[in-house]
Order: C-alpha cells, then structure tokens, then sequence
C-alpha cells in the first residue's frame, strides 16, 4: 500500500496553513486532502494539532471545497499523543479544541486510516463523519496503560459507535482491534486493500454522489440496556488488578456516555483525565513506558535503532523440546518466524542454513557447551548462537566455539509465549551487530528488551532470588514474631532494591529503568508503582 497520494492526481491548495507545518492540503477535484507527516508515528504533536486546524478551517470556508480527507504519511496514521508533552503546559489548540472542530463540520470529513491508529488518532477519526480503513490496521484506545483515560472524546464516542459493551472492553483494557473487527463493530465505514488515501478520496466522491449529508455525532445518551455491565467491569478490574486507578475511572467515564449529552460527557471526560494525569499512578506508568524505550538505548550502538546495523534472521532453530524450548517456538510460530525444532538429543544437521539457533536444554555448563560446539561445526557462517539459560555464565559459552563473537544470551521469562521481558545478555566479545539483531527480534516477537552483561545470573533471575531470599526470612521470622503485611512488603522492597545496587555496581545492568522493566516484566512487579527503583526514590523523595 502506498503510503502517499499519487502527485499527479493533486493540485496544491490555496489553503493557508502555519509556516513549517506538518499537515499539507492538497486537492482532488471538489476535495480537500490533509496529509500529516510527522515522523516517527505521527503523534498528535501541538504542531500537527496547529496545523490540521488550520487546513480544516480553511478548506471549510473553501466554497471550491465540498468534503475532506485526513490521512497520514508514512507507516501509520497518527499513533496517539505526543507524550512528550504529557505533564506539561499544553499549548492551544488542544486535541479536544480539533476534535471538536472537526465533529461539528458541515462538510464530509473521511479519515484514510493505516498502520496503529491509537489515542488521539483513533479519537480524532471518530470524530470524522466517516472513517476508512487499510486491511492491516489496527485501531484501540491504550490510555488506560499509561494510568489515564482517552481525553478526548474517546469514552463518549465510542459507546455511540459501537456500543457500551464493546467499548468498555476496548477502553478498560487498553488492548487494540484489527480492522476487520472494527468494520463488524461499526468502528469503520470500509475495510480496503491497496491506497487507502485514493480509497478514502473514491469513498467521499461516493458520498458526495448521493448527496449524504455530514453525520453528526447525535447528542442524546448512549441506550444502556443493562445498567449492570458497569458494576460486572468494576468487579473484574478490582479482582483482577487491585488498587489500580484508571480502569475504574474508565468505566466510571463510560457511564457518563449513558447518563448526559455528549457535550456534558466531553467535559466531564476531560476532567477526569486531568486527575488521572496528575495521580501518582500515572507518573509511574509514564515513566515505566518511558524505560522501554530507554532500555532501547545500548552502549556502542547508534542512538536512532533504525539505524542499528541488524543481521537478518529468517529462520531459527531451537535446540530442546522441553518446556522452555516448546514455549520459545511457540512463541517465534505466533510471531510468523520459520523455525526449526529438535529435541536436545536430535541431530542439529537440520540447523545448517538457520540464522539463529536457539538452545533452551537446560543442561548443566558443560552440557550446553558441548552443545555449543556441535553447533558450531554444522551452523553457517554469521549465525548467532544463543541461550536460554539465565543462570549459567554466557562467557563460559562462548569460550567453547570458533564464534565467540556471534554467542550472546537470550533468557526468556514467564513462558516466552506470555512473559513480556526478554534478557539480551552480551559478553564481552559479543559483536554490536549480534546485540542490535537480537534486541530488534524481541521487539518483532512483541517483548519489552533489556541488555545485561554476562555475569553470575540475569538480573531478573537475581533480582527473583533476592525477592525469594527476603520471603523467606519473613516467614522464618515468623515463627517467633507477628510480621505484618507491611513489614513483608518492606523487606520484600528492600531486598530487590539492594540487590539492583548491586547489579548496576558490578556493571551487569546498565540504569535504574532497565532493573525496574526487569522487575515488572519478569517477577510481576506492580507497574503502577513504576517498578522497584523508581519506587524507592518516590519514597524516599517522600
């Protein structure tokens, strides 16, 4: 699909937008185009907020105007808010002040919807009168996952798009659709293979065609048939992830879809979201969501991944068909990676032309290198090997074959199908190349990555010894003494926090952000607490 409308089907319109804007209107026909490129994901930035508002309002009162398309450059339509600008100052106009705008057009307005159309950009497609989609999009609202609400219209429209059932699943789990299923939802109008922006032009010509008028959002509540869909939700949230804020102020914000006009519901949503916004809980989730995108950042590596030199990995095998190693294949099967399985005692002749042989025996050390060294002699050149261990010494591996510069770590925790963290380990003749490759390759299977250094143990693993070291002790305190649940809590605290000082003093994890990703991906640490390090310094900032 081309991300860009064909030049020569366009004219420039004599729309006047801001100086350097990101938003650019061309036409087709009797059709206004806006097409924001604003790269990496087109967050809905103050400058493409400026920017659309203006093209919109100007094409609006453009009499040679008589509907509009807004589409995005690149590979997706706008991706949600610019989180950058979370916790700051907002500058006008706010997305609410374009979402408004657009909501009340009297002219058609299609959106041309690609790639992840998240947050803001999944609010101000609904605001359009008419949404089209590209076949592989997929579209949702993840605010809660960030400890806040959709703030712009997301919890009032989306009832009346879909429904007050659908829309509690969508919005109080954060999780997205594909396009498929929101054409069945009636979350779009068209699913549509090929040029999405020419699709949305064909779809306003056909509207204009038949003389539709511009559908308005209707202002009357949502039809709640049954009121007892929110207390069920509420129940589920509190069983299934006590004493966390936003999803109940989700479906509290939901309810109002039910109870008052839409304008009433947009304000009340708003003011909702700004709590949230400003909750401890909040923080913490920014900031966890922050150090993924940190930990992305690793030593000798260009600060711009798309940059990283990455070898190609089209086929895998995996060595050991025992729980962890069925998990792991399982795992690259549901991500589209060809692979190749064998048991621990299987001929490894079938790994000859794989990129990236996985060994998940757990064995004992000289047991994984003696696998090693099989694999060595039978694997092309520039194939990685790699480990699932999380307990023996990666450096050990590698001093068992000709490659020590292809051999790094690769410890997967949970169940690899399930867990979201996965260990790059490097030594300290693992190539930049190998750690870029594997580092891109969990983020293909969906994980959230963090490199360590090889050492005695992975940090999860030391950090969930150092957590079952502190249980322990509480228990056995026990016996002699009432330890209350804060107490336990405390020591369980201290002792994961120790245990990172020492983890980032002996050079194994390179930052605070990368051992409190571990912790929460890998040992099931509170994320709305933001992870233990960052835990501790909000305590003792008091």
């Amino acid at each position: 699909m081309s991300d860009r409308y064909p030049e020569q089907a366009l004219t420039q319109a004599s729309a006047q937008t801001p100086a350097n804007t990101p938003v650019t209107t061309r036409k087709h026909g009797r059709i206004a185009v806006f097409q924001v490129d604003h790269p990496p994901v087109n967050a809905f930035s103050h400058g493409v907020r400026a920017g659309l508002l203006a093209a919109f309002q100007s094409a609006l009162a453009d009499d040679s105007v008589d509907a509009m398309v807004i589409a995005c450059a690149g590979r997706t339509f706008i991706a949600g808010a610019d989180i950058r600008e979370f916790g700051q100052p907002m500058l006008p106009p706010l997305a609410g002040d374009v979402i408004d705008a657009i909501a009340k057009s009297t002219k058609p307005v299609v959106a041309a919807l690609h790639g992840t159309t998240l947050g803001g950009g999944f609010e101000l497609s609904m605001a359009c009168q008419f949404r089209v989609a590209a076949s592989a999009t997929r579209v949702g609202l993840p605010e809660v996952k960030l400890g806040i609400l959709p703030g712009s219209g997301g919890t009032q429209r989306l009832p009346r798009l879909i429904g007050v059932p659908a829309a509690l699943r969508m919005i109080v789990t954060g999780e997205p659709i594909d396009a498929n299923r929101a054409f069945e939802l009636g979350a779009v109008d068209a699913v549509v293979e090929g040029n999405v922006i020419e699709a949305a032009v064909r779809f306003a010509e056909q509207v204009l065609a038949r003389g539709t008028p511009p559908r308005l959002q209707g202002d009357a509540p949502v039809a709640c048939t049954d009121p007892e869909v929110f207390e069920k939700a509420a129940a589920d949230v509190r069983r299934e992830q006590p004493g966390v804020e936003a999803p109940l102020a989700c479906i509290r914000a939901v309810r109002f879809a039910c109870e008052m006009p839409l304008a009433d519901g947009l304000r009340e949503e708003y003011a909702l979201c700004m709590t949230l916004m400003d909750s401890a809980q909040s923080r913490a989730l920014r900031y966890l969501f922050a150090a993924e995108r940190q930990a992305m950042k690793v030593d000798g590596l260009p600060s711009d991944p798309a940059t990283w030199p990455v070898r190609r990995i089209d086929r895998v095998g995996v060595v050991g068909a025992g729980t962890t190693g069925t998990s792991v294949a399982a795992a690259l099967i549901q991500a589209g990676v060809p692979i190749v399985l064998l048991g621990r005692d299987d001929s490894v002749a079938a790994l000859h032309d794989c990129d990236l042989v996985i060994e998940a025996i757990d064995e004992t050390l000289d047991g994984t290198q003696a696998l090693f060294r099989r694999l060595d002699g039978i694997c092309k050149p520039g194939a990685m090997l790699v480990s699932t261990t999380s307990t023996l010494n990666i450096d050990r591996l590698a001093d068992a074959v000709t490659r020590p510069d292809s051999v790094a770590g690769l410890p997967f925790f949970a169940t690899a199908q399930e867990g979201r963290l996965v260990e790059v380990v490097r030594t300290s003749r693992t190539d930049k190349a190998v750690v870029a490759t594997l580092m891109q390759f969990a983020k293909r299977l969906g994980k959230a990555p963090i490199v360590s250094v090889a050492g005695n143990g992975s940090i999860a693993t030391r950090l969930r010894a150092a957590s079952l070291s502190a249980e322990h002790s509480a228990r056995t305190r026990g016996n002699d003494h009432t330890i209350s649940n804060d107490e336990t809590q405390s020591r369980y605290l201290l002792a994961i926090v120790n245990e990172g000082a020492r983890l980032l003093d002996e050079g194994i994890a390179a930052r605070p952000s990368d051992i409190d990703v571990a912790a929460v991906y890998g040992l099931g640490f509170p994320a709305h607490v933001g992870g233990p390090m960052y835990h501790a310094e909000t305590l003792k900032q008091g």
